[in-house]
Formats: structure tokens, C-alpha cells, sequence
């Protein structure tokens, strides 16, 4: 997404989406619109500096722990959904 968003500010996306529907995932998990991604992007001169302002903790992941974020990424809004639900129940 990172890369996707740079090559968006530099006319260079090509054939690619941003936001594509992954991108809006991961977005809604860090809070952010697109319009605000970019802003940070281009304030940021590289992924280290991005990631530092986004407080995310940069750390190598196992590919079973990696999967484990990809699916909470993508489903989170799946999984508020059920909460919500849930809680109107109670």
C-alpha cells in the first residue's frame, strides 16, 4: 500500500487501485482516509520514518503470525459488525 501510494503521488500508479479494497481494510484498521495517508507520505522520506509516525512496531513476523494479521486486517469490519450485532442482543 505504501508503495501504491507513493506511485500515486509521483503519477506513476499504472493499471494499479488505490485505494483497492485491501488498502481500505488496512486503512480503516490504522484510522486513516486515503487523503490522510498521502499527506503522511508526503512528509515521510521513506517506509521506517512512515511506519514510526503510524506507531506501528516494525518486527518480522512468523508467516503463521503474518497470515493471523492479514485476516484480522481484512475481517475486522466483518468482526465489528458481529460485536455490534452482539451487543445489541445483550
Amino acid at each position: 500500500m505504501i508503495d501504491k501510494g507513493r506511485a500515486s503521488l509521483e503519477g506513476r500508479l499504472g493499471d494499479y487501485e488505490f485505494p483497492c479494497g485491501m488498502d481500505w481494510e488496512v486503512l480503516r484498521y490504522l484510522k486513516l482516509d486515503p487523503d490522510a495517508f498521502i499527506s503522511l507520505l508526503k512528509i515521510c522520506a521513506d517506509d521506517e520514518s512512515l511506519v514510526k509516525m503510524l506507531g506501528i512496531r516494525s518486527r518480522p513476523l512468523s508467516e503463521r503470525a503474518f497470515w493471523a494479521e492479514v485476516f484480522e486486517v481484512r475481517f475486522s469490519r466483518l468482526l465489528d459488525d458481529l460485536d455490534d450485532q452482539e451487543q445489541k442482543r445483550e
